[in-house]
């Protein structure tokens, strides 16, 4: 009897636990399957010629600058050329009126558009040129090449020439043409007492000053031309006679 009871009872827990795992998982269930709700659209249908997504954007939302969202939202469709039969969807949260855009509307907008030129670009005011100062190049400095250096003598006595002055500081009389060289302003067959002949160092054999023995010493060394010899005298010429016998001419 015990037994039996407690079967039942065992039964009755079981089913009643099926019961209620079944009613969760349906319910479970129901609410899975409810539908999305997505964002709504009023859709356009294009009827009249010359429509643009600006003019639908003006017409159905006041705002022709809600034609960048109708582009976005229709994407299949050309914003600059929009055909006839085309559907355009427009979101509802944007839309101040679903009445059917007028053909009237459009051919309103399509005429100020050829009335009103195009408008221009700003032009953004162009900075200032800074004012560059040119800096100039620098010089570079080339060291000149050194000047000669020369040794200079006092013309003290008279007889004096630039062969002479060679001769004693240079050694060699053919030198007076450096000398002369090295010297423009002076003439070289007019020496005074007082001026400075400047002589090449590179050409220098003393530097002790000219004595005045030396000068005379050229002078006496100078060869003296040899004495003419005397011509002889002319062949005594006979006047010839005029009267008496022609004299025989002489052997």
């Amino acid at each position: 009897m015990n037994a039996g009871f407690r079967m039942i009872r065992l039964a009755g827990w079981l089913g009643f636990t099926l019961l209620w795992v079944s009613a969760g998982c349906t319910q479970m269930g129901g609410v899975g399957e409810r539908p999305r709700k997505g964002p709504a659209y009023y859709e356009h249908k294009v009827k009249w010629k010359g429509e643009s997504l600006s003019i639908v954007a003006q017409w159905y939302t006041g705002n022709a600058e809600n034609w960048k969202v109708l582009a976005k939202i229709n994407p299949g469709i050309d914003p600059n050329r929009i055909q006839i039969g085309e559907r355009v969807r427009i979101p509802v949260n944007l839309m101040k009126t679903k009445k059917p855009m007028p053909e009237r509307f459009v051919a309103s907008i399509v005429k100020e558009k050829r009335k009103t030129p195009p408008a221009r670009p700003e032009l953004k005011p162009s900075k200032p040129k800074e004012k560059t100062t040119s800096v100039p190049p620098k010089k570079i400095k080339t060291k000149s090449p050194p000047m000669p250096a020369y040794y200079e003598h006092n013309v003290r006595w008279s007889g004096e020439s630039l062969s002479i002055i060679a001769k004693w500081y240079t050694g060699s009389v053919e030198n007076w043409k450096a000398l002369s060289k090295a010297n423009p302003k002076i003439n070289p067959s007019r020496i005074h007492k007082g001026q400075k002949i400047r002589i090449p160092e590179n050409l220098l054999k003393t530097r002790e000053p000219m004595p005045k023995r030396f000068l005379s010493d050229v002078s006496k060394r100078k060869p003296k031309a040899p004495p003419s010899e005397p011509q002889p005298p002319p062949p005594d010429e006979e006047e010839p006679q005029l009267f008496g016998p022609k004299p025989y001419p002489k052997k």
